[in-house]
């Protein structure tokens, strides 16, 4: 079945929100800014869905969820308490399309290991900030 949508094009109905993409963000703390404009971003140029992974194996993970789920109604947030048990899942997603790694991640190990899990996943990613910082080393 298709429709025509008001730019006058057709479209087709038989598809879902991960027809369109899923974009994984790993959210940092406290700085927020940039992680939530690129959920924005990925709303506006038509992803099917976003995910916002907060660390929240410390008190501050639980702050920083507040904030990314309070700030963006259309982003899910994803608590990861650990890299193996949560974040290897999510990398594992085959409707996951994109990650983006690195504003407001940090600067360390603990970033440098996320982001060489992302780029390992075979998956699109973006590479930005805190984890360029700490690959330049």
């Amino acid at each position: 079945m298709c429709i025509r949508d008001s730019g006058g094009g057709v479209q087709n109905l038989n598809f879902n929100k991960f027809s369109r993409g899923h974009a994984l963000i790993w959210g940092g703390w406290p700085t927020t800014g940039a992680a939530r404009m690129a959920a924005q971003a990925t709303a506006r140029v038509g992803s099917g869905l976003t995910t916002i992974a907060v660390d929240a194996s410390t008190k501050s993970g639980d702050a920083a969820m507040t904030v990314y789920a309070s700030s963006l109604l259309s982003t899910m947030v994803n608590p990861i308490v650990s890299d193996e048990e949560d974040l290897a899942p999510l990398l594992n997603d085959k409707r996951i399309t994109a990650v983006l790694i690195g504003p407001g991640a940090g600067v360390g190990p603990k970033t440098a290991s996320r982001t060489l899990q992302m780029l390992k996943s075979g998956k699109s990613v973006v590479l930005d900030a805190d984890c360029l910082l700490y690959t330049s080393d």
